[in-house]
């Protein structure tokens, strides 16, 4: 009876695991393209104008738009009770995958995300959203949204990863290089890039870099491929 009971227990922990690990592997639910799209039309102003339940979704109907930059201008303002925002968004849409990312602060440059008032803070920083699972450096993180969080150690800047779907912080160095991304500008931009273009050699990567004053921090990401489901998507806004 002993022995039947362990085996039991065991097929149950090896089921929980199964299935845990399958959903880590699943793209953003319904429920998160949703919240992307009103995350966008919050932070992206109404040009570059894009479709933010399509593109959250990964879909892509005329191919005329494939991501953007966005630095300053917020998206309805009107919507939100605040104060003058400063916000900045990129984001980037291939075949199979979809990420974007962006803050909304208070003032301007954003030059809040990197000062010593939020360093080991607990108010989210930088917004990432990832419609399949993204490895960041050596991290894995599931699809959906994440808080970023900058942070200085004594070799550097790095980016503290909480993940909404698995409630743990993971800590990844940042990198740095030449201003490629922003050049001499003096607000802090961000830029969902494609391999190759500025930082990380392999272009089957993405690469995820914030540009300020002639300097950029950035990380090479891997996104995992899953086709999109058309029926995720609302009718186009």
């Amino acid at each position: 009876m002993r022995i039947l009971y362990s085996t039991v227990v065991s097929l149950s922990v090896l089921l929980t695991t199964a299935l845990a690990t399958q959903a880590q592997d699943l793209g953003a639910s319904p429920e998160e393209v949703a919240r992307c799209a009103a995350w966008i039309k919050d932070t992206v102003p109404a040009k570059p104008q894009i479709n933010g339940s399509d593109f959250c979704a990964g879909i892509n109907r005329d191919r005329s738009s494939d991501g953007w930059y966005s630095m300053k201008n917020c998206g309805e303002q009107s919507e939100r009770n605040t104060t003058k925002s400063y916000c900045a968004s990129s984001g980037a849409l291939g075949p199979d995958w979809t990420i974007a990312a962006g803050y909304i602060v208070r003032g301007s440059g954003g030059s809040k995300l990197t000062s010593e008032e939020h360093q080991g803070g607990t108010l989210p920083v930088v917004t990432l959203y990832s419609r399949t699972p993204l490895h960041i450096g050596e991290t894995r993180i599931p699809a959906g949204f994440s808080r970023l969080r900058f942070s200085h150690t004594d070799i550097g800047w790095a980016l503290a990863i909480e993940s909404e779907t698995e409630k743990v912080i993971r800590t990844v160095p940042l990198l740095s290089g030449t201003g490629q991304f922003n050049g001499s500008g003096k607000e802090l931009g961000i830029g969902v890039n494609s391999g190759g273009l500025f930082h990380c050699s392999d272009f089957s990567m993405r690469e995820l870099v914030f540009g300020y004053d002639g300097k950029d921090l950035y990380v090479c990401m891997r996104p995992d491929q899953i086709q999109p489901k058309t029926n995720e998507s609302a009718s186009k806004q």
